[in-house]
């Protein structure tokens, strides 16, 4: 018997789910936007009264000759190293499930599979992040 292993082409598997899981291309806003709040709402749970009020901006960057480049910001919770290839880079994988896989109710986004979205009108994402606002970015 031989065996063989079974391959994958993550772009391509990428590009098939969030081209059927998203209804439009422009709903990568919604989802970016969506991180944002919930990246907010757990530095306001882990700092409290002295969060800051949640930012985000949006800003298009239209250098000539290049494509156009989508920049969102916020002043959310950040991201530990460990945390970015564990949430970002996994489908279907979320920060936003208990233990159990239950759902927090703390936020809007929990599937994991939110910033695939970004893939309907992108080849590339870059995602810089200050982990617990201490300065450190990833």
């Amino acid at each position: 018997m031989t065996t063989h292993k079974f391959q994958v082409d993550l772009r391509g598997m990428i590009r098939l789910l969030s081209g059927h899981l998203y209804s439009s291309p422009e709903v990568f806003l919604r989802e970016l936007l969506q991180n944002s709040v919930d990246a907010i709402s757990a530095r306001q749970m882990a700092e409290g009264a002295k969060a800051p009020e949640g930012r985000v901006t949006f800003e298009l960057i239209t250098p000539a000759d290049q494509l156009p480049t989508l920049m969102v910001e916020d002043n959310g919770i950040g991201l530990t190293e460990a945390q970015v290839h564990r949430f970002l880079a996994t489908i279907g994988e979320s920060s936003k499930r208990g233990d159990l896989n239950d759902a927090r109710r703390d936020f809007i986004g929990q599937f994991g599979v939110g910033l695939l979205s970004c893939f309907t009108v992108a080849d590339e994402i870059v995602a810089v992040t200050v982990p617990g606002r201490k300065g450190d970015t990833v």
